[in-house]
């Protein structure tokens, strides 16, 4: 089901780790004491690139899952109820919008659908997220509207590094930091321990969904 999704997102993490050897290898071939700028800014543009791939996977991971759950027809009675914060979300939206005159039809239409037996279709665009950078709290949202019960990482320390390669990501996208002032603070070994924990999270991340799928977490208790 994801495995278009696990070939892209290893290809872009195979693309970061020869960024970072080559970066790397600038170390152990020059003994200059003071290191040159470029190399500095070589450091500091690490995060965004490995931002990159988290991006990737989180957005093709949860828009190939609501596909699957397209693709089996089921009914509005038959998934759990937070998911209509996925399914209903065009009917949600248009309540800020329509007039008071209407917007007690709006909430019965929206309530009478959680037993409704039309066939499911969730737009496939839809991150229900705040719309911010993916860190934890996004995953969190995430988590929460599929009603995925496995943890939301595969270690402790995963979410302050994913909220950490954000961060730095956006000082160098916003221009709050040059990429050398951000490359200057990290050494090699430090940006190698940030790609093995990125690594792992998006294989996690997929693993997640995919048993999500295969056991249909989805669909309500009777």
């Amino acid at each position: 089901m994801f495995q278009h999704v696990q070939r892209e997102s290893a290809a872009r993490l195979v693309q970061v780790r020869e960024y970072l050897n080559h970066i790397k290898s600038y170390g152990t071939e020059h003994t200059l004491t003071i290191e040159p700028s470029y190399v500095l800014a070589q450091r500091g543009l690490f995060f965004v690139y490995l931002y990159g791939v988290v991006e990737y996977t989180v957005k093709n991971t949860v828009s190939t899952c609501i596909n699957e759950i397209n693709n089996q027809s089921y009914k509005y009675i038959d998934l759990k109820p937070l998911l209509f914060s996925l399914i209903l979300d065009g009917d949600f939206n248009a309540l800020f919008q329509i007039g008071s005159d209407k917007k007690w039809e709006k909430r019965w239409k929206i309530l009478s659908s959680i037993s409704s037996e039309e066939i499911v279709n969730i737009s496939n665009n839809l991150m229900p997220t705040d719309g911010k950078n993916i860190r934890y709290a996004q995953l969190q949202s995430i988590w929460k509207s599929f009603c995925i019960e496995k943890p939301i990482l595969p270690r402790v320390d995963s979410g302050g590094i994913l909220n950490e390669i954000v961060e730095k990501r956006n000082k160098i996208a916003h221009g709050e930091e040059t990429p050398e002032e951000v490359g200057r603070r990290f050494s090699f070994d430090d940006l190698e321990r940030r790609f093995e924990v990125i690594s792992e999270l998006c294989s996690y991340i997929i693993a997640v969904f995919e048993d999500y799928l295969v056991e249909k977490k989805y669909i309500r208790e009777q």
